[in-house]
């Protein structure tokens, strides 16, 4: 089941990101790079900042009402979004869950929006990211090179990957 949250909500969600950012990424980044990702988006002061703008939402997988999977939607102007990496724990992956968060999210524009309304994401993910071909079967495509600062010296080497959606 997929449910849509707010940032109050989000103590699970800072949880499953503090296991999965380091699995997902130590063979691309140093402990002190996921940490200091991991303690940038995820902090609950963080998420509280970005839940009071209204400019997030936490779409969640639950089995069994255990969280399992989540990714975060980032409005960044009218139409156009910015997908946080969908994370699902270790033992759910490759069973449809990511599949079933973009979808949700595919289903939140068609409420949103007026039919035929075109609505852009973008997900940027790390160039050395082996997901990349999991967001290629949900028709995303790559459209630039980004280097993004993290701050505290970090830099990432992103590609950033687009999808075009017409709501219906």
């Amino acid at each position: 089941m997929i449910e849509v949250i707010l940032a109050k909500d989000v103590f699970e969600v800072q949880s499953i990101a503090n296991q999965l950012l380091p699995k997902t990424y130590n063979d691309i980044m140093s402990t002190e790079e996921i940490d200091y990702l991991v303690d940038v988006i995820y902090s609950k002061d963080n998420i509280n900042v970005s839940d009071k703008e209204n400019d997030i939402l936490y779409f969640v997988a639950l089995d069994d009402n255990n969280l399992v999977g989540f990714v975060a939607l980032y409005r960044i102007g009218p139409n156009l979004y910015h997908l946080s990496k969908i994370f699902v724990k270790s033992l759910k992956q490759n069973q449809g869950i990511g599949t079933m968060l973009f979808k949700a999210i595919l289903d939140y524009f068609n409420n949103k929006y007026v039919k035929n309304t075109n609505v852009i994401l973008e997900l940027s993910l790390n160039c050395n990211n082996k997901t990349k071909n999991f967001y290629k079967s949900l028709g995303m495509v790559k459209v630039r090179d980004d280097d993004l600062d993290i701050g505290n010296g970090f830099i990432l080497q992103q590609d950033v990957m687009s999808y075009s959606y017409s709501c219906i």
